[in-house]
């Protein structure tokens, strides 16, 4: 198949990741932490008491909460340690940040593409129904882009040597 065909014409739903690992916002940090740490993704999408997606929380965020949550200097952090910890949040809540796009399974990978570019995002929670079904990140857009290219090489991989006349 055509890559740019393959991209235009493919649905969210056939490349997205359906097991999605939540969080809830009244959840401790150290939770999404433990999680984080213990699987293979990069975000976490929070919901609130309804059950409704309310925001994720996101490796990097959390990266930057543990190396310095007060935005201190480190001779402040020094002379202050009290007080830099009582910056760092207690619950999911405080420390997630809002969804910034959100996809239905029904887009397009084109599309998908495109909008997390222009929202310099590596993933984004796909939406039915106003439920989360899934998630599609930057690995499911580049496992799509690479199946054809992955034939064309296992092709010339099969050809034998004695197979290619002069």
């Amino acid at each position: 198949m055509d890559i740019m065909k393959n991209i235009r014409e493919t649905k969210i739903r056939e490349v997205m990741s359906r097991e999605v690992v939540w969080l809830n916002e009244d959840d401790p940090v150290e939770k999404a932490v433990n999680v984080l740490c213990s699987s293979e993704v990069s975000m976490l999408p929070v919901r609130n008491k309804k059950g409704l997606l309310s925001g994720q929380m996101v490796e990097r965020d959390l990266l930057k909460i543990i190396i310095n949550p007060s935005k201190m200097s480190p001779e402040e952090i020094m002379m202050e340690p009290l007080v830099a910890l009582s910056f760092f949040p207690k619950s999911v809540k405080e420390a997630m940040r809002p969804i910034n796009l959100e996809l239905s399974p029904d887009d397009t990978v084109e599309y998908a593409a495109r909008e997390m570019f222009r929202k310099q995002t590596t993933l984004a929670p796909v939406i039915d129904n106003g439920k989360l079904v899934g998630i599609i990140t930057e690995d499911d857009l580049v496992r799509l882009l690479s199946e054809p290219i992955g034939k064309v090489s296992c092709t010339i991989v099969k050809i034998k040597p004695e197979e290619i006349k002069p």
